[in-house]
């Protein structure tokens, strides 16, 4: 046993066979007595046997490892799903719609990648809803103006309390149209749900909703004469698609399948009534021929 390393001279522990100092090996055991020695003695202090010095560089005790980084808190085992419109802290409502809507035509699959599948109702149909926020307050100083010169006399009190009334009518039309529009996105997303489930659908019903309000924006294609209602459908199927596979996890071809249900219906209504005038007209003749016998 020794009490200071015989290398570095630095005060140690009883039994340390390392110097926690400089990490060189400190001691070695007698060959005649088994004692443990100093590794530069040359002569043992327990039995007085004569030894040799160890010759050569004294080994250095490797360094510990360093301790394992802790398991982080919080482990995001998919990509975080996020739009613009859903991220007040991303900018102004104006610009964040516009934005999203400008995702959602330009690159629809990616768009609805990044779409949250979750975070309730309200977003989506205030999304659906905004378009026509937007364009309810473009028109009000038209309608404020018009009510205004509809009047007989332009400086008198009867058109100041006229203009007052247009415009609060007005109004409410705001909170009106937004009631509107989320009972519409309900009863639209409750018609696509019941056949997405019946294809094999794994969304939920808010994925749904999120479907229908969203893609609702490639109906501001109408707003272009004629050629925007063609953008506007083709857009709308493209829009329904993707939603289809990504909210729902549909294959392609089932996702192609509901994303043109509503075109197949129709043609099959449009059929039908043309089967029916047609089986009218018959009968018609008949019943003309029967009354001439």
């Amino acid at each position: 046993m020794i009490h200071r390393c015989p290398h570095c001279r630095v005060q140690v522990d009883r039994n340390q066979k390392n110097c926690p100092t400089c990490r060189r090996l400190m001691i070695r055991r007698c060959t005649a007595c088994a004692e443990d020695i100093s590794v530069l003695a040359s002569l043992c202090k327990y039995c007085g046997e004569a030894v040799e010095p160890v010759r050569g560089p004294i080994p250095v005790a490797a360094s510990p490892p360093p301790p394992a980084a802790p398991a982080p808190e919080i482990e995001f085992v998919d990509e975080v799903r996020s739009v613009r419109w859903e991220n007040p802290a991303s900018g102004g409502r104006l610009a964040r719609w516009w934005t999203t809507w400008g995702s959602s035509m330009a690159g629809p699959g990616d768009f609805w990648r990044k779409m949250p599948l979750e975070g309730g109702h309200r977003r989506p149909i205030s999304y659906a809803w905004y378009p026509i926020a937007q364009l309810l307050t473009v028109l009000l100083p038209f309608v404020l103006l018009g009510t205004a010169m509809a009047c007989d006399t332009w400086f008198t009190n009867i058109r100041v309390h006229e203009t007052i009334w247009a415009g609060a009518i007005y109004l409410l039309l705001y909170p009106l149209t937004y009631v509107a529009v989320a009972l519409g996105t309900w009863i639209t997303a409750i018609a696509w749900h019941v056949p997405l489930k019946i294809l094999g659908g794994k969304g939920n019903f808010e994925g749904t909703v999120r479907t229908v309000a969203y893609n609702s924006g490639a109906q501001i294609w109408h707003l272009v004469p004629v050629a925007g209602t063609i953008v506007a459908f083709v857009m709308g199927t493209v829009l329904n698609y993707h939603a289809f596979r990504n909210v729902h996890s549909l294959s392609k071809g089932r996702a192609a399948f509901a994303a043109i249900l509503p075109i197949l219906l129709g043609v099959l209504l449009v059929g039908g009534l043309i089967a029916l005038a047609a089986s009218g007209c018959i009968d018609a003749d008949r019943c003309v021929r029967i009354h001439h016998w």
